[in-house]
């Protein structure tokens, strides 16, 4: 927390020093601390004004007004709720350095200042730290109309492989796992006949985390790594009323199909579960089916039955190398938001959507789900 005092005010920023779309749930200004050093109270109310220095207008600015403080007397404000402007952080491509500006007004005139830096990263920006584990989700968009062609796919392959034709991607409506699976493998296969290539991460040269493409870019560009291919998957699990979790392990993720439907409809588990004690347990009393991601390119090609059973040795041997589990939906819940779909022409943002607030469409009335092992995991 630094601080700077000016003209009768003392005034100190706990500042995050980087945001991003994917974290615009979180305040970008932990808190701030105002002293009154000399100002006489008598000259009325006081204005705290938050504002961002920048090229383009990245968050709008945030004003309170307060009633005069006594001179010596301090008030502290925390999780200030700065307005993200998300048209313009959706056009960053690149990491954009700002300063946040904390001021102090009384009768109009500042009395009192502070100035931190921070960095607004590229709209497709991750960091791989675990306090933004959630924000991964916000990249699982499966209302993008890219989505529409594969989706299709889908349901053609749905009539083909159920006895009675039904196309549907109806969710959990049919209380049959075992058709949420055959839902599952018939999403795998849509992607494994986009023939996509398996490539290194998009360049970021500003060495902070990773940039993940979108579903569409993953099709327009027909490659993916293991976090593209996750987000992927993941979206067109959603989209086809199921849900779906999105493991990451060290040097690696991976997503999933949750089988037990009441984890989200009852919130019976935190978005992210971050213990490897935790992880273990939900895996192990069959509450997500781990579906490998990368396997669905086409020099990594594994058929739908390996890609469940590939990264098992990760939950016998390797647990410690467990970092976090993220549930999409409850991220949803938590108020993480999915990314806003953005429409290109030669390579400049010219329509940016934003899309509905929770990250899946909405399911029909379903029947019980059957009976499975209680849900386990401490809330952390």
């Amino acid at each position: 927390m630094a601080s700077e005092a000016f003209q009768g005010f003392r005034v100190r920023a706990d500042v995050n020093d980087y945001f991003y779309l994917a974290t615009s749930h979180r305040p970008v200004v932990r808190s701030v601390e105002i002293t009154n050093e000399s100002v006489d109270p008598a000259r009325g109310d006081v204005v705290l004004r938050v504002s961002v220095e920048a090229e383009e207008p990245l968050v709008h600015v945030y004003e309170l007004e307060i009633p005069p403080l006594e001179i010596g007397e301090s008030k502290t404000f925390r999780a200030i709720r700065m307005l993200p402007n998300f048209v313009e952080l959706a056009r960053l491509d690149e990491q954009l350095p700002a300063n946040l500006l904390v001021e102090v007004l009384v009768g109009g005139e500042t009395v009192g200042h502070s100035r931190e830096p921070v960095t607004f990263l590229a709209y497709n920006q991750w960091m791989h730290r675990p306090e933004d584990y959630d924000s991964y989700s916000a990249f699982v968009l499966p209302h993008h109309p890219a989505l529409a062609p594969v989706m299709n796919r889908v349901r053609r392959l749905l009539e083909e492989r159920t006895e009675d034709g039904d196309s549907s991607t109806s969710g959990y409506q049919r209380p049959d796992p075992q058709h949420w699976l055959t839902m599952a493998n018939a999403v795998y296969d849509a992607l494994v006949e986009l023939k996509l290539d398996y490539t290194d991460p998009p360049a970021s040269f500003e060495g902070m985390g990773q940039k993940i493409r979108t579903p569409d870019r993953v099709l327009e560009e027909g490659a993916a790594t293991c976090l593209d291919s996750s987000v992927l998957m993941a979206s067109c699990l959603e989209a086809a009323g199921l849900d779906s979790v999105l493991v990451i392990v060290h040097g690696h993720a991976f997503a999933g199909l949750l089988m037990r439907e009441d984890v989200v409809q009852g919130q019976k588990l935190p978005p992210v579960i971050d213990n490897p004690n935790d992880i273990l347990d939900l895996y192990s009393n069959g509450v997500f089916v781990p579906i490998e991601t990368t396997t669905i390119t086409a020099g990594q090609y594994r058929p739908f039955e390996d890609a469940v059973i590939q990264n098992q040795f990760r939950f016998a041997k390797d647990t410690h190398k467990l970092s976090g589990v993220v549930i999409p939906e409850l991220c949803g819940f938590a108020g993480v938001r999915p990314l806003p779909a953005r429409r290109l022409k030669d390579g400049a943002v010219v329509e940016i959507v934003a899309p509905p607030d929770h990250t899946k469409p909405p399911k029909p009335q379903t029947t019980r789900t059957p009976e499975a092992t209680e849900v386990s995991g401490e809330e952390g």
